[in-house]
């Protein structure tokens, strides 16, 4: 294995930058055997696994450009694994597009959920990808509690929130720590995921856990446009929770505001609200 100094680094530039003159050479006259094709393709796999495990070559990607699309793909089967072959593809732009389709060709039913929670944050054209045929990941997978709607809601990720949706994710998938999509939503403001969510069937009255409500979230948190929307879609208004209705969470959060928003839209003022608490799981701050 070559070294990661300025001298290695030299020599395995000059022997990898030989062996791809020598490749591509031959593709043009044809004047080689197929044997020291091969030979030169297994020396330019060694330098290339030497690139991935941190060589750092200094050169031209003009090299990799000029490298025939016949012989870059004999070198997917001798690497190990997807990630010596990302990292092979991501060697320069050309490669990307040539190795893509050995890449995606590795992604089974399993990758392909794991790949999708990861995408599910921010990367909506591979999460586009993964749930288009051939891959056709199913959206409402669960994976430790968690799925990918849950992900992308969390993150306030509109767009995505709606490709998974389009394409089959429960809008009712029960969350092992934060509950429903909408409880998340109603937490974080997020008033576009929400009006998604509602739209794709997602039970507005919903509760987190035997307790909090959507709604009953907003009021805890001081969202006053979320709440006017959660009451215009039909919420039910007198729900209880652990501070009574929704007019109990107003006022035990003192948001007078928030108490006249209530009040104006229905709310039974004469309700009684417990103003202490004696639980530990209180809602979220």
């Amino acid at each position: 294995m070559f070294k990661n100094t300025a001298k290695e680094r030299e020599k395995l530039n000059v022997n990898l930058t030989t062996k791809l003159h020598f490749t591509c050479q031959w593709h043009s006259n044809n004047a080689s055997s197929t044997a020291s094709v091969l030979a030169s393709i297994d020396d330019i796999h060694t330098a290339s696994v030497d690139l991935l495990k941190g060589a750092h070559l200094e050169m031209s990607k003009s090299h990799f450009q000029d490298f025939p699309p016949e012989l870059i793909l004999l070198l997917p089967p001798l690497l190990t694994t997807a990630s010596d072959i990302n990292a092979l593809a991501l060697t320069c732009h050309r490669f990307h597009e040539i190795l893509q389709p050995e890449l995606e060709g590795l992604i089974t039913p399993e990758l392909g959920l794991e790949l999708l929670l990861w995408a599910a944050e921010s990367r909506s054209v591979i999460v586009a990808k993964l749930l288009s045929p051939p891959h056709s990941v199913d959206p409402a997978q669960s994976f430790w509690g968690r799925n990918a709607l849950h992900i992308a809601v969390n993150a306030g990720n509109v767009e995505i929130v709606g490709l998974l949706l389009n394409a089959g994710a429960n809008a009712a998938s029960e969350d092992s720590h934060f509950g429903l999509p909408i409880h998340l939503a109603a937490h974080n403001n997020d008033l576009e995921t929400m009006k998604l969510l509602l739209n794709h069937g997602a039970p507005i009255d919903a509760k987190l856990g035997s307790d909090e409500t959507a709604l009953h979230i907003a009021c805890w948190m001081a969202h006053l446009e979320m709440v006017e929307l959660l009451l215009d879609r039909g919420v039910d208004i007198e729900l209880t929770g652990h501070y009574g209705s929704a007019l109990g969470f107003a006022v035990a959060r003192r948001n007078p505001a928030m108490v006249k928003l209530l009040l104006d839209k229905g709310a039974d003022a004469t309700v009684i609200v417990p103003l202490s608490i004696y639980r530990h799981d209180l809602p979220p701050t």
